[in-house]
């Protein structure tokens, strides 16, 4: 879209001018950029509402408040991260992994994406994206590391049926979630059938091996 990543929360100054161009409520991790935490899930949603809060106490009246929670879109990122570490063999494993099984990772991700949802709708959010996660058992680290892999070139197929099975759980959730959200527009960004796209068939971009889309090469 051409626009830049907005700020993290941590560097405004707290005015609802700033924040209403937009702003990053995830935290950081030693400088390199927003990372998901499961456990920081519930600190970024009161973050928010406490935005909405300020921007409801600047504005002139409530309905122009409103207005401009309503206009708002929020994008939620769940699950990468946590995905990438389970699929990790080395020290970074996710510690949960063992303790939920991977499958039900899966269910306890997609059970938070839903109540974050619902928690900004509570706190006069209308408009939300949540994306997917891409096909990880494409990335270079786990087709290196592999989980069934013999020359470390392709895709582990284990790998990206755990993440079809985890966007699969999102999207239904999202989709029992609508009909009781009046007014909410609640959209699935399907992220993994965009990039296989591009694998598949990467002529159509310009590329005759999909192994040179930085992009892929890099989540």
């Amino acid at each position: 879209m051409g626009l830049p990543p907005p700020p993290l929360i941590s560097t405004l100054n707290g005015t609802a001018a700033e924040v209403a161009r937009g702003v990053n409520f995830a935290g950081e991790d030693g400088g390199r950029g927003a990372i998901f935490r499961l456990g920081a899930v519930g600190q970024q949603l009161r973050l928010a509402t406490e935005t909405l809060q300020l921007l409801r106490l600047e504005a002139p009246t409530p309905q122009d408040a409103d207005a401009a929670a309503a206009r708002a879109v929020f994008i939620l990122s769940f699950g990468t991260d946590a995905y990438a570490r389970v699929l990790s063999r080395g020290a970074g494993a996710d510690a949960s992994a063992p303790k939920h099984g991977r499958r039900g990772l899966a269910r306890l991700l997609a059970d938070r994406v839903a109540r974050a949802v619902e928690e900004l709708y509570e706190a006069g959010a209308r408009r939300t994206a949540v994306m997917g996660v891409a096909p990880l058992g494409c990335a270079p680290r786990v087709m290196w590391e592999g989980l069934h892999v013999v020359d470390g070139r392709s895709c582990v197929e284990e790998a990206n049926v755990l993440v079809q099975g985890y966007n699969a759980r999102v999207a239904a959730r999202l989709a029992a979630l609508r009909p009781r959200l009046p007014g909410a527009d609640i959209v699935f960004c399907d992220i993994y059938k965009g990039i296989m796209d591009i694998i598949t068939h990467p002529a159509r971009f310009g590329k005759q091996d999909w192994s040179k889309f930085n992009s892929i090469a890099n989540y």
